[in-house]
């Protein structure tokens, strides 16, 4: 779950001090989860899906939405 985040915020260009201003999750609460010191809380998962665009469900298992039909 970690990892998808930061690759989403590498894709993006955004820093984690970025991140914590746009979601209110503090940088050094960021940092921990970088080095594995915690994990993201439900609503910081809720806070960055909805800033990246993305599922909770793609944060936490890597599942890709279905596509829709057209």
């Amino acid at each position: 779950m970690v990892e998808r985040i930061f690759s989403l915020m590498k894709q993006r260009g955004i820093r984690a001090k970025e991140l914590s201003k746009i979601t209110g999750v503090g940088n050094s609460t960021i940092s921990a989860w970088k080095r594995g010191l915690q994990k993201p809380s439900v609503d910081a998962i809720i806070k960055i899906a909805e800033y990246f665009g993305v599922t909770t469900d793609y944060l936490l298992l890597g599942k890709e939405p279905p596509l829709q039909d057209e």
